[in-house]
């Protein structure tokens, strides 16, 4: 049901985990539906503003009748599993989704990287790489005294 002809801004991505969870807990408050306007009042947010939300992914509302929770849960949690699918990462994405609103604010102009110094080896078949334990000591330092 997500609109393909719109690219949705960076608050309302920021957003979607925040919607996910209330709907959670609405969902096991046993909340069939719930207007707009009393998500609004629940989130803090304006029912206007949750309506443009959830209408750049695709009418989920119903005038007179409202979201229900269980539907909006479920799509939402698909919009968010599209990340979980196209990001590999060794950190469970129920604890990543978490830390979504930080991510898209961070300035690259402002990430500074080093590579560990050490040397690349193959033991037994498989690739490690080996730090070297006094250099990566010093660049750690240098890297967090600034």
């Amino acid at each position: 049901m997500m609109k393909n002809n719109n690219q949705v801004s960076i608050p309302v991505i920021k957003r979607l985990p925040r919607y996910h969870r209330y709907l959670e807990e609405l969902k096991n408050m046993g909340v069939v539906r719930i207007s707009s306007k009393e998500l609004s009042s629940r989130m803090g947010l304006t029912a206007s503003q949750i309506r443009q939300d959830l209408n750049c992914f695709g009418g989920f509302g119903q005038q007179g009748y409202g979201y229900n929770v269980d539907f909006l849960h479920k799509e939402i949690g698909n919009i968010l599993d599209l990340v979980e699918k196209y990001v590999k990462t060794n950190i469970k994405f129920s604890d990543l989704k978490d830390y979504i609103p930080y991510a898209v604010n961070i300035n690259m102009d402002t990430i500074q990287t080093e590579q560990l110094p050490g040397e690349s080896k193959i033991l037994n078949g498989i690739w490690f790489f080996l730090n070297d334990e006094e250099e990566t000591k010093q660049v750690v330092n240098t890297l967090f005294s600034e």
